[in-house]
């Protein structure tokens, strides 16, 4: 389909998924070649008709004359008032109103889905979470053959990592900060994810500014139980941008800094994690502002000989920040996407792409994988969303969920 033809749909998005009977077009589909019962079947049947409807339509867009389509068959199934409208006389130009909006992140009504070619990932086909299935890796990634010159951790250790997980979904002041529904189905994925990939978890829950600050410097603070190859740090909850800084919400309203988080795992103040991966994850909003589709108006880390205590000095050459990887769930700025059934469009992502892609793909390609795999998906205002990340000196670390070594023998949990 011409991108002219794609924006003609974009203007009229509304009408179309809201007014059309898309069962009515199938035998038109099925008969030109364009679909088969098979896509039909496993797409567009679910029992959310919205759903079935936006996706539907994004598919017909990879199709080759699949506007020209589209008209036949809204005519010949009687829909001829759709059709019109989306062939209309020229009548001069009408400008888009961008909605408005007073929530500190934005709920579609379900995430849309823009292509069914460019990633080969299941793809959502109904209003329910789909369970997390972790593939497991067949052989160790973190070897010089890999990777080359490029610098890679070693993570093949049975203790794999430390996960620290903080979920705001309730709020003292519902007014200004409501309640995040879908909180919970990502908390639940997160949890599901980090548990098949083998790694000890930390949670805490709706928790005010000074107890999630407690609760930061207690996971960071060096003890010998938690040593382990990788930490990941994950912050969900209400924020926004102050002073290009992204800040996050404690159940109290009061804000923490982004960077207070990070200097807490710095190398001079996080002798647990010195030299080692650590991934600091934000699912919060860091502005006000929405980002419309524009066709319609997001080291080797060993354990050490040295005795790794909160009193150890670094060495001259070590620097203060390194070995830190930085997402966010969107740009500086910008809100991000909240579905009530099926989570944060960010954290959904994520846990997807982990599970499936972990094996064999270290994490910052991961967190690019997210990205590619966010911009098909599109609220029913046609908003998107753009996700970040920030390399501070961080290598490449790859998760090898399902195996570890000992005594230099590949083994399976």
């Amino acid at each position: 389909m011409e991108e002219r033809e794609k924006d003609i749909m974009f203007k009229y998005w509304h009408e179309l998924v809201r007014e059309c009977d898309i069962k009515k077009l199938f035998p038109k589909m099925i008969e030109l070649k364009t679909m088969t019962w098979e896509d039909i079947n496993n797409n567009f049947c679910t029992d959310d008709q919205l759903h079935n409807n936006r996706l539907f339509f994004f598919h017909l867009q990879e199709k080759h004359r699949g506007f020209k389509i589209l008209l036949g068959a809204l005519r010949e199934s009687g829909q001829k008032n759709m059709a019109e409208l989306l062939s209309p006389k020229p009548t001069g130009c009408i400008s888009f109103v961008k909605p408005m909006y007073d929530m500190v992140d934005e709920v579609p009504k379900s995430p849309v889905v823009k292509s069914f070619n460019d990633m080969d990932i299941s793809f959502i086909s109904s209003n329910q979470p789909k369970p997390i299935n972790t593939l497991p890796s067949e052989r160790f990634f973190d070897t010089v053959e890999r990777n080359g010159k490029i610098n890679f951790y070693s993570t093949r250790s049975k203790k794999r990592g430390q996960v620290l997980i903080l979920n705001n979904y309730k709020f003292y002041n519902e007014t200004e900060y409501p309640t995040r529904t879908g909180g919970k189905v990502d908390q639940k994925n997160l949890i599901d994810l980090f548990t098949q990939l083998n790694f000890n978890i930390t949670e805490h829950i709706d928790k005010t500014a000074e107890e999630m600050k407690l609760h930061i410097t207690n996971f960071a603070r060096y003890s010998k139980e938690k040593v382990s190859d990788i930490c990941f740090v994950i912050i969900m909850s209400h924020g926004t941008e102050m002073g290009g800084d992204t800040v996050v919400c404690g159940k109290d309203g009061i804000k923490i800094s982004s960077r207070w988080i990070e200097e807490q795992f710095n190398n001079e103040n996080c002798a647990l994690f010195r030299c080692k991966p650590k991934v600091l994850l934000y699912q919060v909003c860091r502005g006000n502002d929405l980002d419309y589709n524009k066709g319609y108006t997001q080291t080797d880390s060993a354990t050490s000989s040295i005795e790794l205590t909160d009193n150890y000095h670094m060495p001259y050459s070590m620097r203060t920040v390194e070995d830190m990887l930085i997402g966010y769930s969107t740009l500086i700025g910008y809100k991000a996407h909240r579905d009530p059934n099926l989570g944060t469009w960010y954290i959904d992502i994520l846990c997807r792409i982990f599970s499936e892609y972990s094996r064999d793909t270290h994490v910052q390609d991961l967190l690019i994988l997210v990205d590619q795999y966010m911009k098909h998906r599109m609220s029913e205002n046609c908003s998107v969303q753009t996700s970040e990340s920030s390399n501070k000196g961080f290598g490449r670390c790859y998760l090898h969920p399902g195996i570890y070594e000992e005594n230099g023998i590949l083994k399976k949990f």
